[in-house]
């Protein structure tokens, strides 16, 4: 069961909250794939640590690591909509 409360299908503004901190845990996971990282070796602790994000606040919101980035993905498409572009 996803906990993420962005949707994909229409914009929606999120709670500038879960923006900041879905914006800290998104920049801490592309610092770790740019140093060579792999996802599957970064642990919700040390992910947390790095972006100073309280393991709680994490499992309030997450399931998954990949939850971020899925995430990420949709803001990208959800901005696209507010801009009004078809997308396809």
């Amino acid at each position: 069961m996803k906990k993420v409360h962005i949707p994909v299908a229409y914009y929606q503004t999120p709670d500038k909250r879960l923006q900041t901190t879905q914006d800290k845990l998104f920049a801490t996971l592309k610092q770790y794939f740019e140093a060579g990282d792999k996802f599957t070796k970064v642990s919700v602790s040390a992910l947390c640590r790095t972006a100073k994000v309280a393991r709680q606040t994490y499992y309030q919101h997450y399931d998954s690591i990949s939850e971020i980035i899925e995430v990420a993905v949709a803001q990208v498409l959800n901005q696209s909509l507010q801009k009004g572009g078809s997308g396809c």
